[in-house]
């Protein structure tokens, strides 16, 4: 990407695959193109899914994110405006892997601030037991996190 000489961004060029069903639903935007469309990329979307579930715990179910994987390609497919100068398959992995952790957030038992004081716990600890050459107190860790001990515990 560069600019013209009126300062306006210039887009790199790129090839649309599949340009007769994105002419189609650009046409005619409803349900039976943009379906056509996410038929064709589906196994594009089951792929982000298959490379992104396999970073995960068994437990995890992998028809839920395969679910999930299916909401952000429709997702991507009527969100997506080629005129940004983006490729759909980059736009539709973003949004695909969005909604796989929308989905594994709504599957976690434990609210994300706590999960976020848990990390930050963590770290604290490792850099004092680097610092203190010992494992530290939960007082100590406590302070250094800016908490009072009780609500430390």
């Amino acid at each position: 990407m560069g600019t013209d000489p009126n300062g306006k961004v210039e887009r790199k060029a790129f090839t649309l695959t599949h340009p007769e069903l994105w002419e189609a639903y650009r046409n005619d935007p409803g349900e039976a193109n943009r379906n056509r469309l996410v038929v064709e990329y589906h196994e594009f979307a089951r792929e982000i899914v298959r490379r992104f579930s396999g970073r995960l715990p068994r437990s995890v179910d992998r028809g839920d994110l395969e679910t999930a994987g299916s909401v952000g390609l429709i997702s991507a497919v009527t969100g997506y405006d080629p005129e940004r100068g983006v490729r759909f398959e980059s736009y539709c992995e973003l949004r695909v892997k969005g909604a796989l952790l929308d989905e594994l957030r709504t599957q976690d038992w434990l609210p994300r601030p706590w999960r976020q004081r848990m990390e930050l716990r963590k770290r604290t600890t490792e850099a004092l037991r680097g610092e203190l050459g010992r494992d530290p107190e939960d007082r100590e860790v406590a302070e250094a996190m800016g908490l009072a001990e009780d609500e430390f515990q």
